[in-house]
């Protein structure tokens, strides 16, 4: 997804240092966006209850009524205040979706913020963020035709696949599988497929040890330049500025 007019006004990451401070019902005036690392969050969300645990992640968009109750125990959770006119597509609820990237992400923006305050490299590692949480979306509708698809183009992330291939593991035609994926999901399924190995190739990037073309090789990208232009074009900065905020911390 790409943003426009984002603006991140506040960053805090609470260590088990202090006690959960209750929050009174109110309107939001912004988005929030609050991971969980370990321990326990309670809130409730146009006045449904949402429990956060280790792992889980909650978002809440402006317009949105928040609660939080306040208790005497401690939780380890980073949350970032902000705004954006474009619409983010993400849900509320995401149990359990803190894997290897977002955990090492918010680490990141903790060290980026210990040395420089807020500043561009959080706003783009919190949109990484956004985008992860939409890529990770649970789509219900999905029929079992598109799943199947999905989990072909998951096990093959590290490849490269055609239509004709991933319809043949399916037994229905190259088109009608284009068809049906493109109606559930609004995406085709090459646009799908490389999304999936964006996604993969930032979870490189923050692992380390590869440079951006060794990335883009074992992704399947016979040209770096092509990767590079694809990448931009799905996140709004290139694998380069990526990877810089790793660096520049």
């Amino acid at each position: 997804m790409n943003y426009e007019n984002f603006d991140l006004f506040l960053f805090r990451h609470n260590k088990h240092q202090n006690k959960i401070l209750q929050i009174q019902p109110h309107k939001m005036m912004f988005c929030e966006l609050t991971i969980c690392l370990s321990g326990k969050l309670e809130y409730r969300v146009d006045n449904n209850p949402v429990t956060l645990g280790d792992g889980d992640i909650i978002f809440i968009a402006e317009g949105q009524q928040r609660s939080r109750n306040g208790n005497s125990d401690y939780a380890d959770y980073v949350s970032f205040n902000f705004r954006c006119t474009a619409p983010i597509e993400v849900g509320t609820y995401f149990p359990k979706a803190v894997d290897k990237e977002i955990r090492l992400l918010s680490m990141c923006c903790d060290e980026s913020f210990a040395e420089r305050g807020l500043n561009d490299n959080l706003t783009l590692m919190l949109q990484a963020i956004l985008n992860k949480l939409h890529y990770l979306q649970i789509r219900p509708n999905y029929c079992d035709l598109t799943m199947a698809i999905i989990r072909v183009l998951q096990q093959k992330v590290y490849e490269k696949i055609t239509l004709e291939q991933v319809s043949r593991t399916t037994f229905f035609s190259a088109a009608y599988c284009r068809r049906v994926f493109k109606k559930d999901t609004g995406k085709s399924i090459v646009k799908y497929f490389n999304e999936l190995k964006i996604e993969e190739a930032k979870a490189l990037m923050i692992q380390g040890g590869m440079t951006l073309v060794e990335i883009s090789e074992k992704l399947g990208f016979d040209d770096y330049n092509y990767f590079s232009r694809l990448f931009k074009k799905e996140c709004g900065y290139s694998p380069m500025q990526y990877l810089s905020t790793r660096n520049d911390i």
